[in-house]
């Protein structure tokens, strides 16, 4: 049972899920005006990339580097705090499953 509980707790914190934090292992970030405009999540590297985007995609726009930060902090918090929260019921349920499952009527006995 713990071998299952702790697979769930690596999926939770998997890259594949958790796309912001993959991204921020990959030295990336987003555009704030495709985000505000369309809610699009698209992935740059920071520096050449974004700039690249801004030029091509919003020429008569200056790259903000630092609003594309703040939003890209943003929602990787909101993306943590999520894998946070599920991994504290999962463990919720592995320790009531323990304490008042077969296992714990064993021990007050």
């Amino acid at each position: 049972m713990a071998e299952h509980a702790v697979g769930q707790e690596e999926e939770l914190f998997s890259l594949s899920i958790r796309p912001f934090q993959q991204a921020k292992q990959s030295g990336k970030t987003i555009c704030f005006k495709c985000f505000e405009e369309d809610g699009a999540v698209n992935f740059f590297l920071e520096g050449a990339g974004l700039a690249q985007h801004f030029r091509t995609m919003h020429r008569n726009a200056a790259v903000d580097k630092a609003k594309c930060k703040v939003v890209f902090q943003d929602r990787h918090g909101e993306e943590t705090a999520r894998a946070v929260e599920r991994l504290g019921r999962l463990r919720l349920q592995s320790v009531s499953i323990i304490s008042f499952g077969k296992e714990g009527k064993k021990k007050l006995d």
